[in-house]
Formats: C-alpha cells, structure tokens, sequence
C-alpha cells in the first residue's frame, strides 16, 4: 500500500500503476533498489523478514540504470526533476555512481531549491588509511548528503569512499535487508555505502514528518547535533560529522511542534501529500506577537539603531483574492541575512489582511531567493482555509532579505532587538593582503516572528566570504577599518588582530 505508482526508466513504462494499462508490475533486476527499499520501508510486525526503519513510508519507485558514462547521467538528471515535479517527492535518495554533468548538476541544484533533501551514498572505492577518494557523483555535490559506511565497530569500512564531501556514516556492513535470490525475493545480507544512505534517507523522511517544510541545511544541523563524533575530533574525512545516532535523533526531533498534523495517515510521507489538518500550539502566541508588532508610520527612522525589539513590520504591498484585497506586511528586522535558509521566518512573518481586519493563516509557503541578502520571489502560497496564490498574483510584492550590519559589540540594540551581527574576530595575515573575518549570526527559533532575544534559539559563529568585504584598510599599527558589502553592511574599526 505505501508503495506508490512510479517509472521504469530503463523501458520507458510506468511501473506500479493501477490506472495506466501499459503499467509494468514492480521489477528488479538485480535487488539493488529492493535492498534499499526494504532498509527504509520493510512491513513490520507481520512476521517475516525485517523490519524498515519507517514502514509507513510512502516510497516512489523510479528505476534507471547504472554508468559512468554521461548519456547515462543525463538521464539521471531527468529523473530527479521528475521525482520533484511529477511524484512531488520530499525526499530523494540515491546509492549509484554517475557521470559529473552539467545536467545532473543543474537537477540536484533544482531539486534542492525545491526544498527537497537529497541523500547520496559516499561510494565503495576507498581504501585503507585513504582520506581523500576521489568523489562520486551526485554524493559529492554541495546540496546532497553524502554518507559513508562503518561496520559493526562503528569504525570506517576500508573502501568506504573518505574525502571532504561526506557528511556523515551510517552501518553498511552486513545490513540483512529484502532482496533477489535464485529462488526470487528473499532477505539477503550485503555490505557498502549504498546500503548506509537509506537509513540516512529514513531519518530525513521522519524529519519531514515532523516538519513538513524542513530544509536541507536544517537537517543537516540535526545530524551533526546528534550524530556521534568519530576519528578526529569534530568534522573529518573518513566519518563527516560522525555516526548517526537514531535514537537521539528520534528525541530531538520529538519535541519539535512546527505543525502538528491530523490525519487518518498518521505515516511518513516521501511524497508531498496534503498532511492533512494542521494545528499550532503556537498559534496563540504569534497571534499576540502579530498584533503588538510596531509598523512604521513615517515618523521614525528605520534604522538599526532605533528599531523596537518587536522590529519594524513594513508594507509589502497588495494582492488580490477572490473578491477581496489584502494588504501585505512582514517584519523587516527580523527577515535579515543570517546565512540560513529563512523561509519558515517569512511565514511566520508575513500578514494578509483584508479591509475589515481578517487575517488569512498560511499553512504553507513556496519561495525562491531566501538564502542571501535581497529579494525575496515567492512562487505559491496556501492558506489554512485551503486558498492558493499562484505567482502570478504574488509577482507584485515587494519582500526583501535585508543584509545585516555589523557591530563590534553586540548584537542587539540599545531597545533589545537582535538586528547585528556581533564581529567575533578580525585577523590580517603577514602580508597583508588577506583578511579573515568571524561573526556571531542569530539563529531564530521555529516560530519567531520578532526580533526580540526571545526569538533566538542560538547563536552561530561564521567567517564572512571575501564576496562580502568590500575593502579593508590597516590604520597606523593597531586599528584596522572594514567595509562591508553583500549579505552584510556597515563600517566598523576594530584593534588589529595578527
């Protein structure tokens, strides 16, 4: 039941779907994808085989073949717009090696705008002692997770592939899974990364259930939250971050109460289903904080220096829908660049209010550009009362990520509202032609919707990219002046670190 209609690529049919006459029965060849498959989503409690990590998962069957050549991974690429587009998937896992192509790039690329989180197995070409494998692909991308293998030990399998593109390990040696037999579809027992992504694959699925609109960079940050460190102190080569550790993963996921969903299907969803009724405990709570926001009235001015610690709640501009028209807000002090991804704080800031004072709720929001200073395009957007805003209708409004500035004391202002980033360290080498410089960013809690200390969940130190420095200039021996640009504003003089 949970495994979905999909497509076999190979042929060019559809595969699992009862409404289609050409439709294949679900094949496979060589029980690869069955391995996989029965890792994540195995029936449980029925007394045969095992058990998958999450058997109330739906799963997506889409069947392509295997090689390094680049029609092979051209191919691939269509695949993976088509899990986004066509099957509308969340999250997307794959234990093969492709060719490094334009198109493969551009479709991981995609398919993470998408806001879906892709999983990638390291590969099984390193060896001994090895640290720096060559990469595989699309394991090796920025975007994708890429997870190696350890064995019983937990200590890294030899020819786990060990380079700076993995992320994290998982078991892959003697993983008992479903698979192909001479006497057909039977437990098997085999070992290697591809069989140590899926139960990465099964936590990012159970992420999604928890939170719906989780991003790629967030999961991650739970990963290395609980992962357990292996071989060198904190990130390294053979292990990532370390190895994943599923039950305190499972109790740091527990307490999250982004959307508490309401269904009669109660599973993990790999697909984007309509979760179903959605309640907040919060609701109440950004309620009030809505309606006490200050708005500027022209009088004041919005700068950094004077906003309130509720921030600046600012016009957006107007949509229509229906027979009635809302007038757009959101609040500009806290949607700042902070490094992170800050869609879920546009929709806890955003406000659509029609004449006579009603509020329209959103459940959920698609948006591009939410990762840098700028504009922010948001392509669709559905509302609690089951209202849809296409682009079309939203192209009008004017929604900007506002660059941070800089100050070298604190991150607050003198009315408490977190609006700077706090400069941690400045160094200049030697030479003096390179300049490395450390902020402290805000990271918000899920629902802030202010920019009050009590929107914070932490803080995080960065080192800011040489895109955003505009100039820097030694003064005398002991001040250094910076200018900033980019995802970041302002001038600031500090006492010279060597």
């Amino acid at each position: 039941d949970h495994i979905l209609a999909g497509w076999d690529y190979v042929n060019d049919l559809p595969m699992n779907d009862p409404e289609s006459e050409d439709s294949e029965e679900l094949i496979d060849s060589l029980g690869h994808g069955t391995m996989v498959a029965g890792i994540i989503a195995a029936v449980r409690n029925n007394e045969t085989g095992i058990a998958g990590l999450l058997s109330d998962v739906d799963l997506i069957p889409l069947r392509i073949s295997s090689g390094t050549d680049d029609e092979t991974s051209i191919k691939a690429a269509q695949v993976i717009r088509d899990a986004v587009d066509k099957f509308d998937a969340n999250v997307i896992t794959t234990s093969v090696s492709l060719a490094d192509t334009d198109e493969l790039r551009e479709a991981v690329s995609y398919a993470a705008e998408k806001n879906v989180i892709i999983i990638g197995a390291s590969g099984n070409s390193g060896t001994s002692g090895s640290v720096s494998d060559d990469y595989i692909y699309p394991a090796s991308y920025d975007e994708v997770i890429s997870v190696g293998a350890v064995d019983a030990a937990g200590l890294v399998r030899a020819n786990s592939t060990k380079n700076d593109k993995v992320y994290v390990t998982a078991p892959g040696q003697q993983i008992v899974s479903l698979g192909l037999s001479a006497r057909g579809y039977r437990n098997s027992v085999k070992s290697g990364t591809s069989y140590s992504s899926p139960v990465v694959a099964a936590m990012a699925a159970a992420a999604k259930q928890v939170s719906a609109n989780m991003t790629t960079d967030e999961f991650k940050s739970l990963l290395r939250e609980t992962s357990q460190d292996k071989g060198d102190e904190g990130f390294d080569n053979s292990y990532g971050y370390g190895l994943v550790d599923l039950g305190s993963f499972a109790e740091l996921i527990k307490p999250i109460k982004e959307e508490k969903t309401v269904s009669d299907n109660t599973g993990v969803s790999d697909n984007k289903a309509d979760p179903g009724k959605t309640v907040s405990d919060d609701d109440a709570a950004q309620d009030d904080a809505e309606k006490d926001a200050v708005s500027y009235n022209g009088t004041v001015s919005m700068d950094n220096s004077n906003a309130p610690s509720e921030g600046w709640t600012v016009s957006a501009g107007s949509v229509k829908l229906g027979d009635s028209e809302y007038s757009v807000t959101y609040n500009s002090s806290a949607l700042t660049y902070n490094g992170a991804d800050l869609k879920k704080l546009l929709k806890n800031s955003l406000n659509f209010v029609d004449a006579d004072g009603n509020k329209k709720e959103i459940k959920s929001l698609s948006v591009k550009n939410t990762k840098k200073a700028g504009k922010v395009t948001i392509t669709k957007i559905r509302f609690t009362d089951g209202d849809i805003l296409k682009k079309s209708a939203l192209s009008a409004l004017d929604i900007e990520i506002a660059p941070r500035e800089i100050s070298a004391s604190s991150a607050e202002n003198a009315n408490g509202a977190v609006v700077y980033s706090k400069l941690k360290s400045a160094k200049v080498s030697k030479s003096g032609k390179k300049l490395t410089v450390k902020v402290e960013n805000v990271v918000w809690n899920k629902n802030a919707s202010d920019s009050s200390q009590g929107s914070v969940k932490k803080y995080k130190t960065v080192k800011v990219s040489k895109s955003n420095i505009e100039s820097f200039e030694v003064n005398g021996s002991n001040h250094l002046t910076i200018n900033f640009k980019g995802n970041y504003k302002g001038t600031i003089i500090v006492p010279l670190s060597n």
